[in-house]
């Protein structure tokens, strides 16, 4: 055990972090547990009566806590019970898929508003930035809530500022590949800005509202209008060196394959999205197919959507093949619209993902089917945003 000696000087906090660690302390316990009196306050959080009062009544001042009646007595005055004010600010959050949502949250993650625009990725990045923004006003006249009480704005977006080659309009991210959509935010929006792409914020999701209640660190891959992927260690998401880690739809499992838009061949992306689903079965079937019809053919029992799909649940079984080979993560979670509407394209996955994992100890690693959707994925961005405001004012 370390012990202390004449040699070791004992540090102690500055009294301003220990204050800032203290208003902190209070908050996510109110956040928590309340309503709450003082002295109850002051036994949950290890502090004496008179320091949390000066916290609480400095809190007061600024609108963060509200009091909200009396509690019972046990002899004496009734205690004054307080709670977290979550009308105190609110952020936003922004999901751009296959149709734009928005929603308005408080400071405890509740929905005040919610909205959808059917605006697709491929309406261009200057134009979802004009129509996101212009629903955000509407939002913010409809629920009169002044400029100043927003403290944010989260975004998930399709990725932006990726590699692609002249092909680039056959993908159908056309447009966001050279945006600095984070610049287009930035520069347009009364409110701080937070981005991510949309693999890493339904990893987010996961990790809040889903599998990582049960995983601690596991691989998300996001299937959907593309595919990408989020890697998750200890309940974080992994970034890596320029924040592009988990891109699993550009890595490569057939060298003579299918071109991409990135410019190689044989990318996860080209046999396991959507718009790869779309366009195997327009070969197929001679004809133009939405991804409406693509459902409503495959719950029919459709015999060439049935033969698409399993063919790219045999492809997206070696990608995840290749994720728990190398990784070895705790768990794999098969995410995004595919992963949630096409069971047999799961299946398949799965099927073909055993048959390629090296290690008869890895044989055994859960695939699971995510448990969030757009709803979850809108709101992991908003929290987001809560998360570094929480920080601020404590």
């Amino acid at each position: 055990m370390y012990k202390l000696t004449k040699r070791k000087k004992v540090m102690r906090g500055h009294p301003k972090v220990i204050r800032e660690i203290n208003r902190k302390n209070i908050i996510e316990a109110l956040r928590q547990s309340a309503p709450l009196s003082r002295t109850e306050l002051a036994k949950k959080v290890h502090l004496s009566l008179p320091s949390v009062s000066r916290i609480i009544n400095a809190l007061l001042e600024e609108g963060v806590l509200l009091e909200v009646g009396k509690g019972d007595s046990r002899g004496g005055r009734k205690p004054t019970l307080l709670e977290f004010n979550p009308h105190h600010r609110f952020v936003f959050g922004v999901d751009v898929s296959r149709e734009i949502t928005v929603v308005l949250c408080d400071l405890q993650g509740t929905i005040v508003e919610r909205r959808k625009i059917p605006v697709s990725p491929s309406f261009g990045p200057q134009n979802v930035v004009e129509t996101v923004l212009r629903e955000i006003e509407s939002i913010k006249q409809y629920t009169e809530i002044p400029e100043n009480r927003v403290v944010g704005l989260g975004v998930s977006t399709p990725g932006f500022l990726f590699k692609a080659t002249r092909m680039v309009e056959s993908s159908p991210f056309a447009g966001w590949e050279s945006a600095d959509v984070e610049t287009l935010f930035v520069s347009r929006s009364p409110y701080p800005v937070t981005i991510d792409n949309v693999a890493r914020a339904s990893a987010m999701a996961e990790i809040l509202y889903g599998w990582g209640s049960a995983f601690h660190s596991f691989f998300y891959f996001y299937l959907d209008w593309g595919t990408g992927g989020g890697v998750v260690y200890r309940g974080k998401i992994v970034r890596g060196l320029s924040g592009s880690c988990g891109e699993v739809g550009h890595s490569t499992i057939d060298p003579e394959g299918v071109l991409c838009y990135c410019g190689n061949r044989g990318c996860l992306e080209q046999y396991t999205s959507t718009a790869a689903l779309l366009r195997n079965l327009k070969r197929e079937m001679g004809e133009e197919m939405d991804f409406a019809e693509m459902i409503s053919r495959y719950r029919e029992g459709d015999p060439v959507v049935v033969n698409v799909l399993r063919r790219a649940g045999y492809f997206l079984g070696k990608g995840i093949a290749n994720i728990i080979n190398i990784l070895n993560p705790q768990a794999v979670v098969l995410g995004g619209e595919l992963g949630r509407l096409f069971p047999l394209y799961v299946e398949e996955a799965i099927a073909s993902a055993r048959e390629n994992i090296f290690s008869l100890s890895a044989q055994e690693t859960p695939i699971v089917v995510s448990r969030v959707g757009k709803e979850e994925v809108v709101l992991a961005v908003a929290q987001m945003v809560l998360a570094r405001y929480l920080e601020e004012i404590g």
